[in-house]
């Protein structure tokens, strides 16, 4: 359910930024994941990985993985776009790509209980 709000929300700002106010497609996905990013972190430490570091703890490696998350929706958006691909299309399969890693590095690493990425996680 967190992951469908935060994809509304990326969507929606996509839509505004990109198709109403005319800005680049990339950037204006940017800031929608960037803005989804923080509501996500904040929703997921709640409810869905149950994690016992501190909120602050738990930020900076979060931060990484969003770092990592938004470099790779840029990257996937261009790279669809520049081959010809919709924004719509492209932005759905980008999705695809960033939800799967994002997940596997939040579970088995930001939101960890334990201390290093096991290869046994991944």
């Amino acid at each position: 359910m967190i992951g469908l709000i935060c994809t509304a929300i990326q969507y929606g700002l996509l839509a505004l930024l990109h198709g109403w106010a005319g800005w680049n497609a990339v950037v204006a996905s940017g800031i929608g994941y960037g803005v989804s990013a923080v509501i996500s972190y904040l929703l997921n430490y709640r409810f869905s990985f149950d994690s016992t570091r501190s909120l602050g703890q738990g930020a900076w490696r979060y931060a990484v993985v969003v770092a990592f998350g938004l470099s790779t929706n840029s990257v996937c958006l261009a790279g669809l776009m520049s081959a010809g691909m919709p924004v719509l299309f492209a932005q759905l399969i980008t999705t695809g790509v960033v939800f799967a890693l994002n997940y596997q590095l939040s579970r088995s690493w930001a939101f960890s209980s334990s201390s290093s990425l096991s290869r046994e996680k991944i």
